[in-house]
């Protein structure tokens, strides 16, 4: 490690000479790690947090980017005309082998059982959209307030 204001490397770590007056002082904490070049009185601070910090925003904004684009595909399908169109032709095709005289009791039951489920299936679109629509809205206030913060809390120089 070098001194940035001299490049010589004689740096020992040191607590940063503070002052603080009244009850004030009890809440002065260091998230920094300090150290006093001894050639030419130079501090340099040193923060692993704040690095660790900025890379879980950086991930945390990531992430939250994909999931929106992931549900916003999820949405698509959802309201795609031909997702329930190929749900109705289920449900018919199962009602069609339903009337049928040559099944079990045994298939019938589980086609009545099929029916139920693609009709419950058929049934819950509308909240599942109403749901995700939710969802994504809740995540995107929520990254726009992160960015934001991130923004203004890491300006490159």
């Amino acid at each position: 490690m070098k001194c940035t204001f001299c490049g010589n490397e004689n740096l020992v770590k040191t607590s940063f000479p503070m002052e603080s007056y009244g009850d004030g002082g009890a809440s002065v904490s260091n998230d920094v790690d300090v150290y006093l070049c001894l050639d030419c009185g130079h501090f340099e601070f040193f923060s692993t947090k704040k690095a660790n910090k900025y890379y879980e925003d950086a991930t945390w904004i990531r992430d939250t980017e994909n999931e929106i684009k992931t549900l916003y595909h999820e949405l698509e399908e959802l309201q795609n005309p031909l997702t329930v169109q190929k749900i109705n032709d289920e449900i018919k095709m199962v009602e069609t082998q339903l009337k049928s005289l040559d099944i079990t009791i045994r298939q019938q039951q589980e086609l009545k059982n099929s029916l139920s489920e693609l009709k419950r299936k058929l049934q819950l679109i509308p909240g599942k959209i109403s749901q995700i629509k939710e969802k994504i809205r809740s995540l995107e206030a929520n990254l726009k307030t992160k960015k934001y913060n991130f923004e203004v809390g890491y300006k490159k120089v």
